[in-house]
């Protein structure tokens, strides 16, 4: 990217690359010590609160994690309808039930794949700790899971 494509804000955020002769590199400024919450004060106290009353009623239940699990797979179907698949909750349910993607959407294996990901990123940070989970060798399966099955991606030779 040329200098002048930058805007004169960004432009004096330029530092010199010693071991690159004539490369700079932006250093962004540090970030806010406080964000402005706009006025949302009252409804993150509301989502805590809810968040706290649904983890009492999970607590309860005789097995939490069918609860756990349905709302883990709604959040991968959102997610992945960001992406531009079209496979439902309900999709995601029958291919897991049955195994086969029959009649089903085309992408309902990403978003499948998705959902084990998830459950397996979470399982690992619950029975490892957070600060320790996230590792190459997780993002590394996480990357597997979701890509399992995509016979595209098993052609290209990635570098492990």
């Amino acid at each position: 990217m040329k200098s002048a494509d930058l805007s004169p804000a960004l432009r004096k955020t330029r530092v010199p690359l010693p071991d690159y002769p004539g490369v700079q590199a932006l250093v962004p400024p540090p970030p806010p010590l406080r964000v402005p919450l706009g006025g949302v004060e009252s409804q993150l106290l509301l989502a805590h609160d809810a968040l706290a009353s649904l983890q009492a009623k999970l607590a309860g239940l005789p097995n939490p994690n069918l609860v756990r699990r349905t709302l883990d797979c709604r959040e991968a179907v959102r997610s992945s309808q960001i992406e531009g698949t079209h496979a439902g909750i309900d999709h995601v349910f029958e291919y897991e039930a049955t195994g086969s993607d029959q009649g089903l959407p085309a992408d309902v294996r990403v978003t499948a794949n998705y959902v084990r990901a998830l459950d397996h990123g979470l399982r690992e940070i619950q029975r490892i700790g957070s600060n320790q989970a996230l590792t190459l060798d997780l993002i590394r399966t996480l990357h597997a899971l979701l890509m399992e099955g995509d016979t595209e991606y098993l052609k290209k030779d990635v570098p492990g």
